[in-house]
């Protein structure tokens, strides 16, 4: 690896977070207080030509904003579900999941993924490219610890 560099184009000049890439490696989720007076965090994608193509500006998940924090988000490698922590529900973060039919629709409404959501924090959600596993960090017994869930 090489020194990094700062990616102009995906950073807001605020607190931007990255997420996970998508469609082999042409998208990206990534969640940032960029341009959100209440600092809260909202959720943005981007997307490039080639993996050689600088990202374009980070346009703002509209269907998925909230005024609470979103963060943590992760894509399917199809780009067609994604999965965050979120405290839309007043507790948390907690987990979080939308899905969409194609890549030019819209995310339908976030839903909780009950199964997997404790009173505590579950956050830093990763999905396994089979869509089988799940990882998050999780503080259910005490101290924030790495957890699989899988169907």
């Amino acid at each position: 690896m090489g020194t990094p560099e700062i990616v102009d184009a995906l950073n807001s000049g605020l607190n931007d977070q990255p997420g996970g890439l998508a469609v082999s490696g042409s998208i990206m989720i990534l969640s940032s207080t960029s341009d959100n007076p209440d600092y809260d965090f909202d959720l943005f994608t981007t997307a490039r030509s080639s993996d050689t193509s600088p990202f374009a500006m980070p346009q703002r998940v509209e269907e998925l904003v909230t005024p609470v924090d979103d963060t943590g988000p992760t894509l399917s490698p199809d780009g067609l579900v994604i999965v965050f922590d979120s405290k839309r529900n007043g507790v948390g973060p907690v987990l979080f999941y939308a899905t969409r039919p194609d890549l030019g629709s819209s995310f339908d409404e976030a839903r909780p993924i009950a199964e997997l959501n404790t009173p505590g924090i579950e956050a830093d959600p990763w999905i396994s490219p089979d869509l089988k596993h799940l990882y998050c960090a999780s503080d259910r017994e005490g101290s924030s610890r790495i957890y699989e869930a899988s169907r």
